[in-house]
Formats: C-alpha cells, sequence, structure tokens
C-alpha cells in the first residue's frame, strides 16, 4: 500500500471522527 492510498484513508477515518462529533454542522 503506497503513501498516497494510506494518507486517503486516514483522511477518510479523520473525517469520519469529525462527523460523528459535530453531527449538526454536517447536517446543515
Amino acid at each position: 500500500m503506497d503513501a498516497q492510498t494510506r494518507r486517503r484513508e486516514r483522511r477518510a477515518e479523520k473525517q469520519a471522527q469529525w462527523k460523528a462529533a459535530n453531527p449538526l454542522l454536517v447536517g446543515v
């Protein structure tokens, strides 16, 4: 697995955590 793929997965995971922490902001 190359660095770019790892970075993309990591960003997706971070985004998922952010959405879970800020459901109101995401809903708007």
